[in-house]
Order: C-alpha cells, then sequence, then structure tokens
C-alpha cells in the first residue's frame, strides 16, 4: 500500500479500489435480509444499542453474516411508542418492543426462517402497502 495522507486514511492503489468494489457487490448479491434499527432518543432510552449489539452477535452466531446486515439507523424512524422499534427489510415488517432477549427468536425465525413473528409486527407490507398488523393494539382514534 501507498504511504498515509494526512490523517489516518490511506490511499487506495487502483488494484485495492477494485477488490474492494467486488467484494461489496458480492455482499449485496448474497443479502437476504437488510434490519434497521432505530437509534433515535426514545429507542436509545428502550436499550437499542443493546439489541443492535445482540443482533450482530446472533447474526455472527447463527453464521448469517452473509446473507443479513444489521444497521443502526443515524436518527428516528417515527415510531417511537413502538420502541424499541426495527425494521426488517425487504419485506419491510416493523417490530416494535425489541429487546436483546428477543433477538435470537428473531434471528432465528425471521432472518433464518423468513416467518415474520405476529405478536411482535407492529407494520407489514401487505399488496404493495404498509399494514397495521391485526395484533397491534393502539390507543388512538383513526
Amino acid at each position: 500500500m501507498r504511504e498515509q495522507q494526512s490523517g489516518s486514511r490511506k490511499k487506495r492503489t487502483p488494484e485495492e479500489i477494485q477488490f474492494f468494489k467486488r467484494r461489496s457487490h458480492r455482499r449485496m448479491l448474497d443479502m437476504q435480509h437488510h434490519v434497521l434499527v432505530c437509534n433515535g432518543g426514545c429507542c436509545q432510552r428502550r436499550e437499542s444499542e443493546p439489541v443492535i449489539r445482540a443482533l450482530r452477535e446472533e447474526v455472527a452466531a447463527q453464521d448469517l453474516e452473509e446473507q443479513v446486515r444489521v444497521t443502526a439507523s443515524a436518527q428516528c424512524i417515527g415510531r417511537c411508542s413502538d420502541a424499541c422499534a426495527l425494521v426488517v427489510y425487504p419485506e419491510a415488517t416493523w417490530y416494535r418492543g425489541m429487546t436483546a432477549a428477543r433477538v435470537p427468536r428473531l434471528t432465528r425465525e425471521h432472518l433464518r426462517h423468513g416467518r415474520s413473528i405476529d405478536e411482535w409486527t407492529s407494520y407489514a407490507m401487505v399488496d404493495g402497502r404498509l399494514q397495521r398488523s391485526e395484533a397491534y393494539v393502539v390507543d388512538f382514534e383513526e
């Protein structure tokens, strides 16, 4: 590799850039699920960081690192009443009340076997539209 430029980042050679592009492309083709965990204020107060850590650890423990990508949101995803909230894509299944203790079941059932967990679901994609889950009880008038 070339010598370091100012700061801590090294300038990549064209070969290194191509290597990283190919690796990134392969990872995208292998990915089956993208989990977006809310990391906004309400979810942080409801332990989003332990959920994120537990998800990453459980995905690794179940050997799903090539198929599942876990991302912490940079801002609130707008479901403070569901904190800690997360969304599993491509299904667009929104989960509520997530805790680190729930992570093994979520990983096993949804991320490995493709079965959503209805009792934790607040919204899900149905016929191309996001619909509130029948199991989701809300305390407001529509």
